[in-house]
This record gives C-alpha cells, sequence and structure tokens, in this order.
C-alpha cells in the first residue's frame, strides 16, 4: 500500500475536513533541577509527556473528497463540535484515530480563497481520570491479625485462670495471716519481762529453787526438764545464772530475726 493510499480522512468529532499541514511533538515530562556553583543539571525524569498535535486545514463548498456541502454549515458544525465539552475522537491522517481534548480553534477567511474557510486546530492527548486509590497492606494486615490473637488469647487465659488465681491468692493470704500471728506471739512470749528470769528457775540446787520463789512449789522438776532438753543433761550440770542469761538472750534474738523474716516475705508478696 502506498502512501497516499494509506491516508485517512481527517474529521474532527466526526465532523471531517481537508489538510494542508500538521505537525506533532511527543516525548517525556522533565524537571530540570540547576544548583549554584555546579555547572551540570540533573534532570529529573518525571514520566511521559502527552503528544500535542497541531493541524491547519481548511472547510470547502462541496468538496469532492470528503463531501463537505455547503461551507457555511461546515463551519457552525465545526465550531459546535469544538465547543462540545470534554475529549473527543480526533482522525489524523497519518497518526489514526487519538482519544483528545482540543485545546484552540482558529477560523480564517479571506475574499481570494473564495468559498473556503482556513482552520487551525490544537489539540493535546487525553487520558482517564485517575485518582490515587488506598490499598491494603497485607503485611501490616498479618501482623494486626497476630496481634489481635494473642490480645484475645491472653484474655481467654485471664478469664479462665482468675478464679483459681483468686482462690489461691485467698489461701496464701490466709497461711501467711497465721504464720504472722504466731511470729507476733512469739515476739511477745520472748520479749517479756520474766522470760530469761524464768530459765534460771531450772538450775540445780538451792539457787533454782529459791528463784522460783513460792510459786514454783514442786514444779522444780518441770523447769529441770526443760533446761535438760534445751542444754542438755552435761551442759545443764554447769550452768550458771550468766551462761542461761546469755543463752536466752542468743535464743530471743534467733527468734526475734525469724519473725522479722516472716513478716518481710509477707510483704513482698504483696498480701
Amino acid at each position: 500500500m502506498s502512501f497516499w493510499d494509506s491516508l485517512q480522512q481527517a474529521s474532527w468529532r466526526g465532523i471531517p475536513f481537508g489538510v494542508n499541514a500538521a505537525d506533532a511533538r511527543f516525548g517525556r515530562r522533565q524537571a530540570i533541577h540547576e544548583y549554584p556553583n555546579r555547572d551540570e543539571v540533573w534532570v529529573e525524569d518525571l514520566g511521559r509527556a502527552a503528544g500535542r498535535i497541531n493541524i491547519r486545514g481548511f472547510l470547502l463548498e462541496n468538496d469532492l473528497v470528503y463531501n463537505g456541502g455547503d461551507v457555511i454549515d461546515q463551519r457552525e458544525d465545526m465550531i459546535g463540535a469544538c465547543e462540545t465539552e470534554g475529549p473527543g475522537e480526533l482522525v489524523h491522517p497519518t497518526l489514526g484515530r487519538l482519544d483528545v481534548s482540543l485545546l484552540s480553534f482558529e477560523v480564517s477567511e479571506r475574499k481570494e480563497d473564495g468559498l473556503m474557510f482556513e482552520i487551525h486546530l490544537s489539540f493535546i492527548e487525553s487520558g482517564l481520570q485517575i485518582f490515587p486509590s488506598a490499598a491494603t497492606s497485607t503485611g501490616d494486615a498479618v501482623n494486626q491479625a497476630a496481634d489481635d490473637a494473642n490480645a484475645a488469647m491472653n484474655a481467654d487465659f485471664a478469664k479462665r485462670a482468675k478464679p483459681d488465681l483468686q482462690q489461691g491468692a485467698a489461701v496464701v493470704q490466709q497461711a501467711v495471716s497465721t504464720a504472722t500471728l504466731w511470729a507476733g506471739k512469739a515476739i511477745g512470749l520472748v520479749n517479756g519481762a520474766t522470760s530469761i528470769f524464768h530459765m534460771v528457775t531450772g538450775l540445780t540446787g538451792s539457787y533454782g529453787r529459791f528463784a522460783g520463789g513460792r510459786t514454783v512449789g514442786f514444779s522444780g522438776y518441770s523447769a529441770l526438764s526443760s533446761l535438760q532438753r534445751t542444754l542438755g543433761t552435761a551442759q545443764q550440770a554447769n550452768a550458771t545464772v550468766q551462761t542461761l542469761t546469755a543463752y536466752g538472750t542468743q535464743a530471743r534474738k534467733t527468734v526475734l530475726d525469724a519473725a522479722d523474716a516472716l513478716k518481710k516475705s509477707a510483704e513482698s508478696l504483696g498480701l
């Protein structure tokens, strides 16, 4: 097929016209960045540029090529097509069918041209109106789902374990209360004014019996037995007031330290 045979009849929104000349401009959008004290520039590519087309044509009375009819009617139809809102279809003689938007339309008439109007049309390539759309980040969605699952699991565990934990806490609190009570009693006993004095009533001989006074009566045997269990028979035979006093003081300190440790343990449990 020859060049002339491949040419298409030019039209805008279905209104045919003749073409004398046409030019087009294509390329890419560029942002040129210039900096002080730097000879070169940085050219930033912003994507493909929209094609621009300029056509210089004519409308001819009863043209035999495109069968235009009355030239005045052709001009009015062309003006109406150019004033229509939105993009339209341009049939370019060599580029074919294009979706474009009209930038400007000029028409001129001269006496020497007779029944003909000269027209000049400028177009720019048009596209769809597309806005940015939100998209779900699959990675963030998976992480959020995992967090939700962990939260639900923790809540379910807390719900199921709460009664048992409460019951266990009550048992521990009761045990601590009992131990604290006994520690208080032990402290009261060892701090008694007669705690060390009573130890000498178990001494052998007359001193132990007289130290107990008449309140001892025949209970000297019991005091002696208690002293023997505490110090042992051999040590009890050599016991004096001074050794018993020292032993009682040490024993009282041991009980006080144990009671204090028990109280601190109870406080550390938060009960």
